[in-house]
């Protein structure tokens, strides 16, 4: 009931698992070398290998993802990812590259917001999944649901720069220029330096001046 024994090379008896996981190890090592070699087929045929013969080897789908990435055949990578997470892997590095390729290469914002949000909750104590998340909401233009996720995110870091400049973009998008002003000037207290605040700031100004000028005219 513990498995049973075949000869290896040398003819000396040896568990099949154990026999398998070698030729596991071997195949995986095959396709890594390949990758070194940018021979990137060669390195896909490798870690499938390793699939087959150990079909919950996490790594062999990590690095199969990676080689079609490298391959631009983006919707297997993301199939071997997306594979690599199935059978346990929990490296919040998968997430964030699946959602880069729907987000990016595949232009698929709504998946990508679906991974996002997914991300999110797995890692609750990741801070960069609620910007992903934040800033796809505005690619999207679903700018009301951003204006929530930021606010919350605001609460939580308001010593992040770049979490008061996203809600000063969102509040200028929805016209609520005091309350971009404010959001600006609030990444500016934290870093008097930071070029993008100080330019929006500008931009918000400038519709100032402009609504003087036409009173004056």
């Amino acid at each position: 009931g513990k498995g049973y024994f075949v000869p290896d090379a040398s003819g000396l008896p040896m568990l099949k698992e154990q026999q398998l996981l070698v030729l596991a190890n071997y195949y995986l090592n095959a396709g890594a070398n390949a990758y070194q070699e940018e021979d990137f087929d060669a390195a896909i045929v490798g870690f499938k290998k390793t699939q087959a013969v150990v079909p919950g080897d996490t790594t062999a789908f990590f690095y199969a993802g990676y080689a079609y990435y490298q391959k631009e055949a983006y919707a297997e990578a993301i199939e071997q990812f997306k594979g690599y997470l199935t059978n346990g892997g929990t490296s919040p590095d998968a997430y964030s590259l699946i959602i880069n390729t729907y987000s990016g290469p595949l232009e698929n914002k709504a998946e990508a917001l679906t991974w996002a949000t997914k991300a999110k909750e797995k890692f609750p104590a990741n801070s960069d999944f609620p910007k992903v998340e934040i800033g796809i909401l505005i690619d999207m233009n679903k700018i009301d649901d951003a204006k929530k996720g930021l606010e919350a995110a605001v609460a939580k870091e308001p010593e992040n720069k770049i979490l008061h400049f996203y809600l000063g973009y969102v509040n200028s998008k929805l016209e609520k220029w005091e309350d971009a002003k404010g959001n600006y000037n609030a990444a500016l207290k934290i870093d008097p330096d930071y070029f993008d605040a100080q330019y929006y700031l500008a931009q918000i100004y400038l519709i100032d001046a402009e609504k003087v000028k036409r009173e004056m005219n």
